[in-house]
């Protein structure tokens, strides 16, 4: 029952109705590439990106590219956890819908969800965790002046294949 025009149209008939059939990773957003890095070496890129002072650290959410610093969790309530992992959207008063909504964040992206997108796998002494990128420093802080998600903040980083 597939087309001959384009294959990945498949269609299946189920009670009486017919549905086009579709690959999950089709309705997904594309996974931004991982990059791989120790808690020290992520420690040392946060300092040498933004100096020792980490409320300053800014990451940048890989569905709505809003960037946020640790001081703008904090003042939204986020718990210390959020930070870098749930975009801060998610503790403001108003935010777009992360996969609904188009247009300038901030949104509601958690990292735990059924979607993982965060790009940077950060290894700890316990195990792993997955966090946004930090944003580039040098950018002012707008939706129109980010860069893209997955892009490196900065030259030393090296994605993984």
């Amino acid at each position: 029952m597939g087309s001959e025009e384009n294959p990945k149209d498949d269609r299946v008939e189920l009670c009486g109705r017919e549905f086009r059939v579709v690959q999950i990773g089709d309705l997904l957003p594309k996974r931004n590439v991982q990059i791989r890095i120790t808690m020290e070496e992520w420690e040392a890129r946060g300092r040498g990106l933004f100096g020792p002072d980490q409320m300053k650290w800014a990451f940048v959410c890989p569905v709505c590219e809003h960037v946020a610093t640790v001081k703008d969790y904090q003042d939204a309530g986020a718990p210390e956890g959020a930070v870098g992992f749930s975009c801060v959207g998610r503790w403001l008063a108003s935010c777009r819908d992360a996969f609904r909504e188009t247009g300038p964040g901030p949104c509601n992206y958690a990292g735990a969800g059924l979607i993982g997108l965060n790009p940077v796998r950060v290894t700890t002494s316990t195990g792993t965790i997955d966090v946004f990128d930090f944003a580039d420093p040098n950018l002012e802080r707008n939706p129109d002046a980010q860069r893209k998600p997955g892009e490196p903040a900065d030259k030393e980083a090296t994605p993984d294949a």
